[in-house]
């Protein structure tokens, strides 16, 4: 079956958020890209949780331990990052934005243009995280 990140998103983020990992350790390497999609958005929720709210500590942790094992090296080492709240410039941009830092659709265009699939699965999975935090 296909990977769907923005079904999955939001899952992700709420999981992130409230000590759930299995929806983020079930994207763990899953879909394509050279950062597999699945990845992507973890990360996206991650950052935002970071940054913006209180992301569950074993729920985080529950993931980079897996991430060791269950994607590429890479892939581990962005999502090491986006627990610490390191993102791609363009994703800081969407942030910034979300946070009224700024045109959203103009830093969201930014995003959506970052390789073939990352941009757009980091973005589903900020604004999910951004959305977690802002109901919280």
């Amino acid at each position: 079956a296909g990977l769907d990140p923005a079904h999955a998103a939001a899952a992700v983020a709420a999981g992130l958020a409230g000590g759930d990992a299995g929806a983020a350790l079930g994207l763990l390497g899953r879909g394509p890209g050279l950062t597999p999609a699945g990845d992507d958005v973890v990360a996206g929720a991650l950052a935002a949780l970071a940054l913006l709210g209180a992301p569950d500590p074993a729920a985080v942790g529950a993931v980079l331990r897996a991430a060791a094992r269950a994607t590429t090296l890479l892939s581990a080492a962005l999502l090491r990052c986006a627990a610490r709240g390191q993102v791609l410039p363009q994703a800081a941009e969407l942030l910034r934005a979300l946070c009224g830092g700024g045109p959203v659709g103009a830093a969201l265009d930014g995003l959506l243009a970052v390789g073939a699939t990352s941009g757009t699965a980091l973005a589903l999975g900020i604004c999910a995280g951004a959305r977690v935090t802002a109901v919280a």
